[in-house]
């Protein structure tokens, strides 16, 4: 395990020096959930300070833990949440699934095809497949997807494709960390044939369940330390799109 881990720093660490954009722009967010997460903020503070106890802090910190190799996998697939392809977010998972510090215990696809004549319910269909997002989030979702349905009512007979949406969540309960990871891919198109729309849709969910290894985190904590730490906060700041006005004046239903 000494070896895997090492190496996997070593692969990372030229990559951590520059991050590269794509074109694709989307929907990201990030939640922390569970009992442990105010003392994990807590020890956040704790290592901002920089004091002696520094290192202890951080090696007992698993949120910060988990949250700092999903950085680093992030970086190294030069992955940007806010401008993300499907073929880049991809590489970010398998650097995820690389990492020593990592165990897959659910990988689930969901691919879902709507057709309706209106987009209200064909919208409404899709937004009730992402299991286990809360509400704030759904909203969020829906938002994404109104303005992807008037891009596509804007282009009639053109596929319109994104990868929407984005959720990252940390759970931080009884000393143990799971993070889950929620991407989805769409298509929509609007057609006329004979005077009537048609409004297609075909989507597919990706959601992973990973579990952190906590006493692995213990041991190498110092030598990650060295290269680069992501604290829980900054985390949630660098991969979450702020709320705008704009996003807040959206309308959630579209009449045709």
């Amino acid at each position: 395990m000494d070896d895997h881990v090492l190496k996997w720093l070593r692969q990372h660490e030229d990559s951590l020096m520059a991050e590269t954009p794509n074109n694709n722009s989307c929907v990201s967010n990030v939640a922390v959930v569970g009992n442990d997460v105010e003392q994990a903020l807590l020890l956040d503070t704790r290592l901002r300070a920089n004091d002696e106890y520094y290192l202890d802090t951080l090696r007992n910190n698993y949120g910060t833990g988990c949250s700092t190799i999903l950085d680093i996998a992030r970086i190294s697939a030069k992955f940007n949440p806010f401008e993300s392809s499907t073929v880049v977010f991809n590489k970010y998972i398998q650097a995820i699934l690389a990492s020593p510090f990592f165990s897959l215990k659910k990988y689930e696809t969901t691919d879902h095809h709507r057709g309706d004549s209106n987009w209200n319910s064909a919208i409404d269909s899709i937004v009730g497949l992402y299991d286990g997002i809360q509400d704030g989030d759904r909203t969020k979702i829906k938002d994404s997807l109104v303005n992807l349905a008037r891009s596509a009512s804007t282009k009639k007979d053109i596929r319109n494709s994104h990868t929407m949406f984005l959720q990252s969540v940390l759970k931080l309960d009884q000393g143990t960390v799971t993070a889950y990871l929620y991407s989805s891919s769409i298509e929509l198109e609007e057609t006329t044939k004979k005077g009537f729309d048609s409004k297609q849709l075909d989507v597919s969910i990706k959601r992973l369940e990973l579990s952190f290894n906590e006493q692995l985190w213990y041991q190498y904590a110092h030598l990650v330390n060295k290269k680069t730490v992501k604290l829980i906060t900054d985390w949630i700041t660098d991969n979450s799109v702020p709320e705008t006005e704009e996003l807040k004046m959206v309308k959630l239903c579209i009449s045709d």
